[in-house]
Order: structure tokens, then sequence, then C-alpha cells
């Protein structure tokens, strides 16, 4: 089994939420999907012998959302994008808090 986590642009509320998240459950191979509207986060697992990554995007992009990859550094990072994975994990706290409120 695999995981996979990333990053969807575009829900609006928790409902966009609920449905993409039984979109990916009725993948072939996908075990558990959870996709958190708040954090705009989704964690798939899956059987990577009957679904890929890309049929996970797929389902999503077929749907009307963005999937946003995160940028993986394979051994050490420059000082510039410390700072850029610093400001954007910054940034999605205060995206994610903004909703919070918003929905409370």
């Amino acid at each position: 089994m695999l995981k996979s986590q990333f990053n969807i642009e575009g829900m609006h509320c928790a409902s966009c939420a609920v449905q993409i998240e039984g979109s990916l459950k009725k993948l072939p191979g996908v075990s558990n999907a959870n996709v958190n509207y708040t954090l705009a986060r989704a964690s798939v697992e899956f059987d990577e012998t009957k679904s890929q990554e890309s049929d996970l995007h797929k389902v999503i992009v077929d749907s009307g959302y963005t999937v946003k990859m995160e940028e993986k550094h394979a051994g050490a990072k420059a000082h510039g994008s410390e700072h850029s994975g610093h400001s954007m994990a910054h940034t999605d706290a205060q995206t994610a808090l903004r909703r919070a409120i918003i929905s409370l």
C-alpha cells in the first residue's frame, strides 16, 4: 500500500471535500481516502498495482478541482528554498485558521 498526500485547490465548502473523498474511494485499490476542507489537503492509501497516483489526480481534476503537488527536494536544500517552504507553510496555516474561523 502506498500513501499519497497532496493539496487541492478550488474547494468552496465541506461538501466539496466529501464529494472528492467519495470519488477517490470508488477507484480500484483505494483502501482509504480522507479530504480535509480546512487544510485543503487529501490523504489517500491505495494499492499501486490497481491504481496510480495519476489516477487519483485525474479524478480530482475531472471533478473541477486542482491538485497542487508539493516540491520534494533530495539532499541538501538551498537557504532560499528553505525560506520559501517556511513561508508556504505559514501561508497554509493562515489559510486554515481563516477557514476555521469562518466556519465557526
